[in-house]
């Protein structure tokens, strides 16, 4: 062996003695190891639990959005003065009623002259709406709603 040959197996030959404790550490520098152990966070049930109800909320909102918008048009009944109307809506039945003429829920919206939506309320049926009374400053509706109208602008 020459000198040359000798001096670089020093190095290699010192790393080998050197304890097992400097050896098994790995470098800095050096690239990471694929090992069986997973880096990535595990969701705990809290989480978990969090997340389903989160989506399940998500999930009856949209339902509930896309069953408002299914409602029709019943009956429309304006204002004297022609300034304000209260729609009626049906939703559709989910289950069939017990009597055919049993009429399923609704909502009751009052809407301007010119069918800008002001305010709404619920129906459990629609046989439980009568027919709008209306004053200067309000419209009631026997045991459903009592819609303040707006002031005048422009007075």
């Amino acid at each position: 062996m020459t000198s040359d040959q000798e001096a670089d197996r020093k190095p290699a030959e010192a790393v080998s003695e050197q304890s097992p404790e400097v050896q098994e550490k790995p470098s800095e520098t050096a690239p990471m190891e694929e090992s069986s152990v997973s880096l990535k966070p595990k969701a705990g049930p809290f989480k978990t639990v969090v997340f389903v109800l989160t989506m399940a909320g998500v999930a009856l909102t949209l339902a509930g959005i896309v069953y408002d918008a299914q409602s029709q048009l019943e009956t429309t009944f304006k204002s004297p003065d022609g300034k304000f109307a209260v729609e009626v809506y049906a939703y559709p039945r989910l289950l069939p009623g017990k009597a055919p003429k049993e009429k399923g829920p609704g909502k009751v919206r009052l809407v301007t002259g010119s069918g800008v939506p002001l305010d709404q309320a619920p129906l459990n049926t629609l046989s439980s709406m009568s027919e709008p009374r209306w004053t200067k400053d309000r419209v009631h509706i026997e045991n459903v709603a009592d819609f303040v109208l707006p002031e005048e602008q422009g007075k």
